[in-house]
């Protein structure tokens, strides 16, 4: 009898003894869940290495595309033109909301950062007026009328300037259809900058002009100047002798006057590479 309870107790202990340690083990594990959950995922992968490679890489600062070289840079802007571009695709081929969310998402972003580029250049062209091109050029319309009156008047002055060194020489024929419609144009240009006019004509014929154009003969002069198209306007320095073409066949008042100013620049540039 006293045998049997020996072996009753022990086994009573020995049960108390292996629960206790499951218990334990239970509690250990369940205490410690992150470590095994994190376990679990480094079973799922490949190399253990490469998770902590990865790990430590985001500890890593991020490069700024300034500290970036040249390949990275474009690197880095390829890949966002193909991600919209993956996106786009994705929501054209297959139209439904997930694949619209993550393109008008990406959208968004994109439209975001534009935004901000948009301010960020309007504070360097005020802090730098220099790259501005529009102070220049004018976008504006007031702005656009008051540039054009100051170049008109700009290029006023060196028309005038050119006209007291340069006479004009108007080749004409009186029955030109042509040449009847550019003496308005001629008349206007003498009225508004001086200029002194020798009408060459073909025939001897007079010029009709109320202005006073003188009229004289040709005499080879066209055959020397090589003149073949009816009207030509050719400006002659006679201190320097020197014969500039103008104008050949008609031209409206304001293609003349550029044509005039196109001599003059040439003048003044070829006299700033003789010097």
């Amino acid at each position: 009898m006293n045998d049997q309870k020996k072996k009753t107790s022990i086994l009573i202990w020995m049960a108390i003894i292996f629960v206790s340690n499951v218990s334990m083990a239970g509690n250990i594990f369940y205490n410690d869940r992150e470590r095994g959950w994190y376990y679990r995922e480094c079973a799922d992968c490949k190399d253990q290495s490469n998770i902590s490679k990865n790990l430590n890489s985001k500890k890593q600062p991020k490069l700024s595309l300034r500290e970036m070289d040249a390949e990275q840079v474009l690197e880095t802007l390829e890949s966002v033109q193909k991600e919209m571009q993956v996106r786009q695709a994705r929501f054209t081929l297959e139209p439904n909301i997930e694949n619209a969310r993550d393109f008008l998402d990406y959208q968004r972003l994109m439209f975001k950062n534009g935004g901000e580029a948009s301010e960020v250049m309007k504070t360097v062209l005020i802090k730098y007026p220099y790259l501005d091109s529009r102070i220049d050029s004018p976008i504006h319309s007031q702005a656009i009328k008051i540039k054009t009156l100051e170049s008109n008047a700009a290029n006023d002055l060196k028309i005038k300037e050119f006209a007291q060194h340069f006479k004009l020489f108007y080749f004409f024929k009186p029955n030109c259809s042509y040449c009847k419609e550019f003496q308005p144009v001629l008349e206007t240009i003498i009225k508004n900058y001086g200029f002194e006019v020798e009408a060459i004509s073909s025939d001897g014929k007079k010029l009709d002009s109320l202005l006073p154009i003188i009229t004289k003969i040709d005499n080879g002069l066209s055959s020397k100047l090589k003149v073949e198209t009816y009207p030509t306007i050719i400006a002659y320095n006679q201190k320097h002798n020197i014969y500039l073409p103008v104008s050949r066949g008609f031209l409206p008042t304001e293609d003349l006057k550029n044509n005039i100013l196109h001599v003059f620049k040439s003048i003044v540039n070829l006299s700033m590479e003789v010097k």
